[in-house]
């Protein structure tokens, strides 16, 4: 049986509820829509949460990557609170590392890292190279699937499909445990 959920949670379920309505994004009361446009609606709202998970995995493994950069060039014994109060971090973070893409440093540490099986490089490379394309194409067009190249596809998949998103939560868990494992 199903434990009830705490004052904490049923707060953020509320504030949830509360961001979906005004956000206009309330599919499972689509019978309220005026019927004309309910799959309007629903295709947009589809988008956004397409759309916004991309952009998340995209965000987390930017970080990530970041991070490993970060104890690459500045080591592990001091901590990143330590470390972001200090001028020499700061002026790295601002001056450097925000100024390079993921794609930048993704390769910045492939060539640092010393990955013994070379078939998690080389899907790791294949992975990461997808998702940064998928991030542009999303982050960069209304609507992605009326372009004329580069339809807004992962591993020839259509991105608004379910087919996709496993595929597509397959590979970010795969990129995400071999990044946290290499911190």
């Amino acid at each position: 049986m199903a434990q009830p959920l705490t004052i904490r949670q049923k707060k953020l379920k509320k504030e949830l509820d509360q961001i979906f309505e005004l956000l206009d994004m309330n599919y499972q009361d689509i019978i309220t829509y005026d019927a004309v446009w309910r799959i309007a609606k629903l295709g947009v709202i589809k988008s956004q949460i397409v759309r916004s998970t991309v952009i998340m995995d995209y965000t987390l493994i930017d970080e990530l990557l970041s991070s490993a950069i970060c104890h690459y060039f500045f080591g592990r014994k001091k901590s990143f609170p330590y470390l972001r109060k200090t001028k020499k971090f700061q002026n790295f973070n601002y001056h450097i590392l925000e100024n390079l893409y993921l794609l930048q440093k993704f390769e910045l540490m492939k060539n640092v890292w010393k990955v013994k099986n070379k078939n998690t490089i080389s899907r790791i490379s294949d992975i990461i190279p997808r998702v940064n394309s998928l991030r542009n194409w999303l982050a960069h067009s209304f609507f992605p699937e009326n372009r004329k190249h580069n339809k807004p596809e992962y591993r020839w998949k259509d991105i608004f499909t379910i087919e996709w998103l496993k595929l597509f939560l397959e590979d970010i868990e795969f990129v995400h445990s071999f990044l946290l494992e290499m911190l």
